[in-house]
């Protein structure tokens, strides 16, 4: 079979998305999203090169979408830029290309955000190079495809990640699906221990945004909602959850010592979802 050139990609096609905390209706990053002439993922690109011209394609991405968003406008009013960030060759290099590359645009290398894979089938020392390699130049990172595997919980644990993104497989339909939502809201729990804001990205459905709000997801990204519009309405949203899917809480209620334990259903803080 004849290998894949860097030519057969170009040019790339950049788009944005707007990650938006709902609650304040802010726009906290744009995503760029890169992708190939044929409307390939850019990561199904670079995977189809061979090794030695990846990097190449990696930095061309990284250049067209700096240029697209300074150009746009897009991080103007504090808005951060997450670009995709790949393994792919020596990762001083690569973070060093996306230090130089900001500043040559204007950009301060504290408004970007480095999106580095999560994805279980990936290498975790060269993942965990590349965050260390992007913190030690003042760029914030977010785990891409989390979803609480060995890889990801080595990233979140030593890569320190600002963000992280939850993969979306575990997200979609999630109003729907009680035991994916418990499955959910337990994966959460690792990156709040360690300070890491959870994104929910790929939200198709106005009900899944909500149940997901309802345990503490404010910041999404969808290519098929207006996130803005829907900032603050995230309760509202409630009415459209199906009536089987109840999310409260059981905790241990206060006890004294040598009492029985007593356990009881206390709603969560803010909205709760009720059967019917």
């Amino acid at each position: 079979m004849r290998p894949e050139t860097t030519a057969q990609y170009l040019p790339l096609h950049i788009g944005f998305q707007p990650i938006v905390n709902v609650d304040s209706g802010r726009v906290v990053a744009c995503q760029a999203v890169i992708s190939g002439a044929q409307g390939r993922a850019f990561g199904a690109l670079l995977g189809g090169l061979p090794v030695d011209e990846r990097p190449a394609l990696a930095r061309r991405g990284i250049e067209l979408a700096l240029a697209m968003a300074v150009a746009a406008g897009l991080i103007e009013g504090g808005a951060m830029l997450a670009l995709p960030v790949r393994a792919a060759g020596d990762a001083d290099q690569t973070a060093a290309h996306l230090f130089c590359t900001a500043l040559a645009h204007g950009v301060a290398p504290g408004r970007l955000i480095a999106e580095i894979s999560a994805d279980e089938r990936g290498h975790a020392d060269q993942a965990l190079e590349l965050a260390k390699a992007c913190r030690a130049r003042g760029i914030a990172i977010a785990l891409d495809s989390y979803s609480a595997g060995p890889l990801g919980v080595r990233l979140l644990a030593e890569a320190k990640p600002r963000f992280v993104k939850l993969d979306p497989a575990m997200t979609r339909d999630i109003a729907r699906n009680l035991p994916r939502f418990r499955v959910v809201e337990s994966v959460l729990r690792a990156p709040r221990s360690f300070g890491a804001t959870p994104i929910a990205p790929g939200i198709e459905r106005g009900a899944d945004l909500a149940a997901l709000h309802t345990i503490g997801v404010t910041h999404f990204q969808s290519e098929a909602l207006d996130m803005r519009k829907l900032a603050g309405r995230a309760p509202a949203l409630i009415a459209d959850l199906p009536p089987h899917l109840d999310v409260r809480s059981t905790v241990a209620e206060p006890r004294l010592p040598g009492a029985p334990r007593n356990l009881r259903t206390v709603p969560p803080q803010g909205p709760t979802l009720r059967a019917a």
